[in-house]
């Protein structure tokens, strides 16, 4: 039992950073837990942009070429 919550935190941040990771916002280094922002992270940090949308807009963007 964890009275504390600590190990439900934990989880918690796992998932959030797995799925941030996955949307390609955020980049995450399991081996080091370091955690690095993308452009991408940023823009929909700064314009309250939520996960699924800027998913959905990242899938629709075509490389520059």
């Amino acid at each position: 039992m964890d009275p504390s919550g600590h190990l439900i935190l934990l989880q918690k941040v796992t998932e959030c950073v797995e799925r941030l990771n996955r949307a390609r916002l955020i980049r995450y280094n399991k081996t080091t837990e370091q955690v690095y922002s993308t452009d991408m992270g940023r823009i929909a940090s700064n314009y309250y942009i939520n996960v699924e949308t800027m998913a959905s807009f990242m899938s629709n963007l075509k490389p520059h070429t």
